[in-house]
């Protein structure tokens, strides 16, 4: 009869024990999900500064442009503005803007629009790091 009892208290001790480790890896994966979404946040905020002005000659916008020396660095093909989360790749070679997420998933988004070639001026930083524009 001891025997019986002793496994019925180890299994009880282990039960408890696996209820804690899904507990603990429940909190700790909510955590992380937020920490995720925070920072997306905070780096989408962060892509573009600027306000208004969608209208051409692009002049009466609000807020400061893209520093591409403070805020990029450069890649064989052209700058990429790193996030917590979301790096912002601008391609000299083709002109296209996309993002790669959490180093994995790297997506193509669109061409830069006449107003960020206007506003930004990403073509004088692509020339200025030794790439040809091309758009």
């Amino acid at each position: 009869m001891p025997r019986h009892r002793t496994a019925a208290v180890g299994t009880t001790r282990v039960s408890r024990l696996v209820d804690v480790a899904r507990n603990v890896a429940a909190v700790t994966g909510g955590v992380l999900l937020v920490a995720v979404l925070v920072g997306a946040g905070i780096d989408i905020a962060r892509i573009d500064g600027t306000r208004g002005g969608y209208e051409a000659p692009y002049r009466d916008y609000r807020g400061t442009p893209i520093d591409w020396d403070a805020e990029t660095f450069t890649t064989s093909t052209g700058m990429v503005a790193t996030g917590h989360v979301i790096d912002v790749h601008t391609d000299c070679t083709t002109g296209m803007i996309g993002f790669e997420i959490l180093g994995v998933v790297h997506l193509d988004y669109r061409r830069l629009s006449p107003r960020a070639l206007a506003v930004h001026d990403p073509a004088t930083a692509c020339r200025e790091r030794g790439l040809e524009p091309r758009f």
